[in-house]
């Protein structure tokens, strides 16, 4: 089942982006936790993008860069049409699931708790 938390529409253009996403609130941790799967995607042009995500839910990391490097709960990756995937336990097992996929032309991506 996956549930809509946030309603985010709209379009951003700008020429360099340094980005952070906070998913760490208290709210979105609750709205996670009763969601059961909860499924985020974003895209971001070029640039740096930080994305933190709770401790307590189960966290599934796709990520797609053109050029640049990811680095996601500590294991890194640099070059030239990068991909990398990682699923990591939350702390609680009550916490729900976090489908994150990130597309990213240039740049720095990290993802960390």
């Amino acid at each position: 089942r996956h549930t809509r938390l946030l309603n985010v529409t709209g379009v951003q253009t700008c020429a360099l982006t340094i980005s952070v996403i906070d998913l760490r609130s208290p709210d979105l941790v609750a709205g996670f936790a009763s969601a059961g799967t909860t499924e985020l995607v974003i895209v971001h042009g070029f640039g740096e993008l930080t994305v933190y995500v709770p401790e307590t839910v189960t966290v599934e990391i796709a990520v797609t860069l053109g050029v640049g490097e990811i680095a996601l709960l500590d294991a890194g990756s640099e070059g030239i049409g990068r991909s990398a995937a990682v699923t990591v336990p939350g702390t609680s097992p009550d916490g729900g699931r976090l489908l994150l996929t990130i597309e990213q032309g240039l740049g720095v991506v990290t993802v960390s708790r």
